[in-house]
């Protein structure tokens, strides 16, 4: 599996001395009975939809996860070549180089409905293979060269999660981004930001998941917009749910994109995004499943648990781990607080869209 396991190392890493010779029988994993010379050539062609029909209900080993996580990436729009050229590229020029690549992410995914499902699913098949060796920045010495390969993939599946979920939650109507860094701002302490109207709108409750959340309409230059918030027992705040679309109360199945689709009705709302494993066909080890997908989880986990995925993995001082620092520290450098805290908080997030001026 050259070209999973090389990709990094041979594309985008630029100026490393990092080489590394490991095979997966340096680590006696066995030989699964479909061809991995076939998976990696459809892997090559970017066939990653062919390499999903192949091995979504029968991987059993780690080759098979890992080439399904790299599948998965692959049909979401952001491969892992995509996403590291991305990073690499993203410039501060307008103001943040995060930004730059949350644009750029957000034009990979724009046509594709199941984006941010997809990532999930990436995540979920690299943790099946690394569990939880990434998180403690105490191990990374005993990581071997092949553990610390996979971090850096589930680092860039899970950091790219989290900016998708930014995409979902900015939105691409006329002034959705805007309305989108009230309603965060708003669950986090209730206030108002200026240039929007909020109006509490009460309870809904979706009764295919059961799940209740507060309604708020926002409006913004006379454009209204529906939010959904969840209280957090750990924040101990509201969160904003991330949606997607337009669905009754009774079903999410009768999910529409937009208003003006024909199949829309008065009566929905917008539709929360809900990533449970419903018909099992993954092991689900992510912390991302679950009826409820709310922005603490899409956006402020992924992007921790990712962006330390990466530093842990990319052990070298790359490129690819500078711009990762920076995307970091764009965001602590918004804090009004004074914590030096690395570790990106729900409230670190609601005042860097804040400096964005949407």
């Amino acid at each position: 599996m050259k070209y999973i396991f090389g990709i990094i190392l041979t594309l985008f890493f630029y100026g490393c001395n990092n080489s590394s010779d490991t095979t997966f029988e340096d680590y006696n994993i066995s030989q699964p009975q479909i061809s991995m010379q076939q998976i990696d050539s459809l892997l090559k062609d970017q066939n990653y939809s062919g390499v999903i029909e192949i091995l979504k209900d029968s991987a059993a080993t780690d080759e098979e996860y890992l080439a399904l996580g790299e599948a998965y990436m692959g049909v979401s729009g952001l491969s892992l070549s995509t996403v590291i050229d991305d990073i690499l590229k993203a410039s501060d020029e307008n103001g943040s180089a995060l930004m730059d690549f949350i644009d750029m992410s957000a034009q990979q995914t724009k046509e594709n409905q199941n984006a941010l499902e997809y990532l999930n699913k990436a995540t979920d098949y690299y943790m099946l293979v690394i569990g939880d060796r990434c998180d403690d920045t105490n191990e990374t010495q005993t990581l071997t060269e092949f553990e610390q390969e996979v971090c850096t993939y589930k680092g860039l599946a899970q950091t790219v999660e989290s900016v998708t979920t930014i995409n979902y939650v900015l939105g691409y109507e006329k002034d959705s981004q805007k309305a989108s860094s009230c309603a965060m701002q708003y669950a986090f302490n209730k206030r108002e930001e200026s240039g929007c109207e909020i109006t509490p709108a009460g309870d809904i409750t979706f009764s295919e998941s059961n799940e209740t959340y507060k309604s708020i309409d926002i409006m913004v230059n006379d454009n209204h917009f529906e939010y959904l918030l969840k209280y957090d027992n750990v924040t101990q705040v509201d969160e904003v749910v991330v949606t997607d679309g337009y669905c009754s109360t009774q079903s999410f199945d009768t999910r529409v994109d937009e208003k003006i689709d024909p199949e829309y009705q008065e009566d929905f709302h917008v539709c929360p995004v809900n990533l449970i494993n419903r018909d099992k066909s993954y092991i689900t080890q992510s912390l991302t499943d679950g009826l409820s997908y709310t922005t603490k989880e899409g956006i402020v986990d992924a992007f921790n648990d990712g962006t330390h995925s990466i530093l842990v993995g990319d052990i070298n001082n790359t490129l690819l781990k500078e711009k990762i620092i920076e995307f970091k520290n764009e965001i602590i450098k918004t804090r009004q607080n004074g914590d030096e805290d690395d570790e990106i908080k729900t409230e670190d997030i609601v005042t860097f869209f804040q400096e964005q001026n949407f």
